[in-house]
């Protein structure tokens, strides 16, 4: 009796010293959470299905996960054959452990583990040497971990710690390498096997041993059969050899199609680590395709890239940035959506867009395509021809150089470049030199992207809004950058610009899908793309190299134009909606056109209407920059403004708030060293008292 009581105190003593070493332990080492806070990121398609995965800072495939993130077969599973007390025991089952020590003692050998769910979390946490004191140290961090966390959180940490072989923690991580989705919808086999990885993951490893791994996911069924009253049927389906696991081509071994994107968004992950994106996962891989069969036509070193947009939703339903990221010799890592290059011809529609919202130019208002010299400037042709006097329809339509370039100089080029900035388009201009004519052929830097979102305007509203990529948020309305009357013109211009019928997909004809679209080419043979657009789909095609040397022979309607269109006749036709009636109300404007309906100021492009030649004035004055309604900051060194003026008669004078300034120079333009930040009204007087008058903010 007194040995048994003995016995007991010395147990009792034990107990009482490990309960104050382990309140020792915590008070002196708090909780490391470092390893389950470095994960990577899962980047998705918009249906759900597999893009990227992005590894953890410490190179392991990571991935936040809780109880709501995973299938209760295999929580259920997880617990009656790892830890069946978790619910029961505050961090360290005691009788678990005994009954492991005795084994081990009897056998020589270890039989069977004594650490619970809590102990191997405390162990996944801060990796240890297998030893004594490292058990003891983990006892101390399970106690710890219960006062700290709930069940469920614990497991939480479990879910996403635990190896699952090779580079794989975490069960969503694991769900993902070996079944090619979220580990929500597990069969009793695939819970099974994800419960028995982590014990020993290396030798377990599916995709290696894939006989062990069976065996040992079957072990696991038989143990938990009758607990858990998996059926008879449930249990002959998932046992056997066969472990339905993901094919390589198909798994996360596979090189994404959307990497450029993957990399722009890993940081904009959720709460578990996860990207959603707008992509859809079929037109990404059929346009990928398109495009790879074309770079392989191409000479060394070029390469293409591609976007799609849903002009009904605003969404990037396709992204490439390059047909194969890993391929060196094309440069395929570097992002060609991104990519600051020449547009070409293809901010031509916009330039007329603004003659037309200005209401001095028509789709049919006669220009003249001849020599013609801006100063020290003198544009040419594409094919060095002149063709005399041309309606607009026709200039841009054959996208002729001169004519745009006028209507370019009558609207000013700084005035477009910052229409363009404020609909949040910016131009790269090469030296930071002026803003200059060469802007209409190309003479400034834009991305695909941004010519896009442009066409994608056009294509609808008229609002520019920002790429999407995760979906529009409702409250972004963007900025105008086409009248719907605009729209409409451009809309009949562009549907008007034929395709050579030999590059024409025979799907196109067949399906009879108008198109409206605009090719470009930078100097030099430099860039060659295609934009265009039908009743939903906005696509843009950039080719060319991406360290900006020349490709002879190669031009947006040789080169870029047919991958435009094959990627248009992989696109489903879509058929007017009633939606279309609300976002596109150019659909409502008059596009049956007559000369007799143009205004005189219309009419001829390059001669002022009679009533002025009649009177022997020029016409009135025009503040082409700044524009109206702009917010500027002033550029650094003399503090002072630009102000850019066109027409009126004699000398012209500018007043700010009503107040003189100075004269305007012969060339039209003055420098302005404004008083102070704030809203400041210009107004240009010419000798005629004829007069034009702009609101501006001047920002700190």
């Amino acid at each position: 009796m007194w040995m048994g009581v003995f016995a007991f105190s010395l147990m009792a003593m034990g107990y009482g010293g490990l309960q104050a070493w382990y309140v020792w332990y915590q008070s002196n080492h708090p909780i490391n959470l470092s390893r389950y806070e470095d994960r990577g990121a899962l980047v998705l398609s918009h249906d759900g299905s597999f893009q990227h995965m992005f590894a953890a800072k410490d190179g392991l495939f990571r991935l936040k996960a809780d109880v709501t993130k995973v299938d209760k077969r295999y929580l259920d599973t997880l617990i009656a054959f790892e830890d069946k007390r978790f619910y029961g025991h505050s961090g360290v089952d005691y009788l678990a452990l005994m009954r492991a020590t005795g084994q081990a003692i009897y056998n020589g050998r270890v039989i069977s583990g004594g650490s619970t769910i809590t102990m191997q979390v405390a162990r996944l946490l801060e990796p240890r040497p297998r030893t004594w004191r490292s058990k003891l140290i983990e006892m101390a961090r399970a106690d710890q971990l219960e006062e700290r966390y709930s069940k469920e959180q614990i497991l939480g940490l479990y879910l996403t710690l635990a190896p699952f072989g090779g580079a794989y923690e975490g069960v969503r991580a694991a769900s993902w390498h070996y079944f090619g989705r979220e580990p929500l919808d597990l069969t009793w086999g695939e819970a099974a096997l994800l419960t028995v990885l982590p014990q020993s993951p290396t030798v377990l490893r599916p995709d290696r041993h894939p006989e062990k791994a069976a065996r040992a996911r079957d072990k696991v069924l038989a143990r938990v059969q009758s607990t858990l009253g998996i059926s008879p049927a449930d249990l002959a389906a998932n046992k056997g050899f066969r472990l339905r696991l993901k094919g390589k081509k198909d798994g996360m071994v596979s090189a994404s199609t959307a990497l450029h994107l993957a990399f722009r968004l890993r940081q904009n992950k959720d709460a578990f680590d996860t990207v959603k994106t707008t992509l859809n996962a079929n037109y990404q891989q059929g346009a990928t395709d398109i495009i790879r069969r074309a770079v392989d036509l191409l000479p060394k070193g070029m390469t293409a890239a591609a976007v799609i947009v849903d002009s009904w939703t605003g969404d990037t339903i396709t992204y490439i940035g390059s047909p194969n990221y890993f391929d060196i010799e094309r440069a395929g890592a570097v992002d060609m959506v991104t990519a600051k290059r020449s547009p070409g011809s293809t901010l031509k529609p916009f330039i007329y867009g603004l003659g037309f919202d200005d209401g001095f130019l028509h789709p049919l208002s006669l220009i003249s395509d001849e020599k013609t010299r801006f100063g020290d400037y003198a544009p040419r042709n594409f094919r060095g021809r002149f063709h005399g006097e041309v309606s607009v329809q026709y200039a841009l339509q054959h996208s002729l150089n001169i004519p745009a370039v006028k209507v370019l100089s009558r609207v000013g080029a700084p005035r477009f470049a910052a229409e363009l900035a404020g609909v949040g388009v910016t131009l790269d201009i090469p030296g930071n030199k002026d803003i200059g004519l060469a802007l209409a052929l190309g003479g400034a830097g834009i991305s695909l992207e941004d010519l896009v979102r442009l066409y994608a305007a056009l294509a609808s509203d008229g609002k520019v809004r920002p790429a999407s990529f995760k979906g529009h948020s409702e409250d972004i309305k963007g900025k105008t950058i086409a009248s719907a009357t605009t729209r409409a013109y451009l809309h009949q211009i562009l549907k008007g610009v034929s395709p050579p019928a030999d590059l024409m997909p025979s799907g196109m004809r067949r399906h009879g899908r108008k198109i409206a679209f605009k090719t470009g080419t930078s100097w030099g043979f430099r860039d060659a793309l295609s934009i265009g657009f039908d009743n939903r789909w906005v696509i843009g095609v950039w080719v060319g190299k991406p360290n900006g040397t020349p490709n002879p022979g190669h031009f947006g309607a040789r080169t870029a134009a047919p991958i435009l269109f094959d990627l248009f006749a992989m696109m489903p036709k879509s058929e007017d909606r009633q939606i279309a009636q609300v976002i596109q109300p150019s659909d409502r404007v008059k596009t049956h056109w007559r000369v007799q309906d143009l205004s005189p100021l219309q009419k001829h492009f390059d001669r002022p209407p009679l009533k002025y030649l009649a009177a022997n004035v020029a016409l009135p004055p025009v503040i082409q920059f700044p524009v109206p309604d702009s917010a500027l900051k002033l550029p650094k060194g003399p503090r002072k403004l630009l102000i850019e003026t066109k027409g009126g008669e004699g000398a012209l004078s500018l007043l700010v708030n009503g107040e003189p300034v100075s004269e305007i120079g012969p060339l039209g333009r003055v420098w302005w060293q404004p008083s102070g930040i704030g809203f400041h009204r210009l107004t240009v007087v010419d000798e005629r008292g004829q007069s034009a008058q702009t609101t501006i903010r001047i920002l700190p």
